[in-house]
């Protein structure tokens, strides 16, 4: 069963923030439902802290759709990513994505060859978003900043 995770933002008198998180067991929870919750454990909380709550944050998880992959490719390595940054509108600096385990025949040495059909239908969905339900789903950075353009894709590799 999928968990919802609740977090709450902190901030104190010096302005520093901090977050708490739980989770809660999905079940049939509606968001409504889910967000009222999240709202009563917050009235508790803030009869707890000193610190003024400033955010909460809801993540469901979902279910898979059909047809992906059941078994990583041969080789895959999650240490091997693809970054691809983008542009955003309204702001000078740049957001970008992580690619874990990123297609390695998409690499032309270190760079990402945006061109390729699958990388551009992923690069697309995050500049131009998607409508769904009459609702446009734009990707943006955690301060709500568009994004517009894709600037370049690397090859990224961490440690284990």
């Amino acid at each position: 069963m999928a968990l919802i995770h609740i977090s709450y933002v902190v901030r104190d008198a010096d302005g520093d923030k901090n977050s708490m998180s739980l989770c809660v067991v999905r079940g049939a929870h509606t968001l409504a439902n889910t967000t009222t919750f999240a709202q009563n454990v917050a009235t508790l909380l803030d009869a707890i802290t000193d610190g003024a709550i400033e955010e909460i944050n809801l993540l469901f998880g979902c279910e898979l759709p059909g047809g992906l992959k059941a078994d990583p490719v041969a080789g895959a390595e999650a240490q091997i990513g693809g970054l691809i940054a983008f542009g955003m509108d309204g702001s000078d600096y740049r957001y970008a994505v992580r690619v874990p385990a990123f297609h390695l025949a998409y690499f032309t040495m270190k760079t990402i060859n945006l061109a390729q059909a699958e990388v551009e239908a992923f690069t697309d969905e995050m500049v131009d978003g998607e409508t769904i339900g009459g609702e446009l789903f734009e990707p943006c950075n955690k301060f709500e900043f568009d994004l517009d353009s894709v600037i370049e894709g690397t090859k990224s590799i961490r440690r284990k």
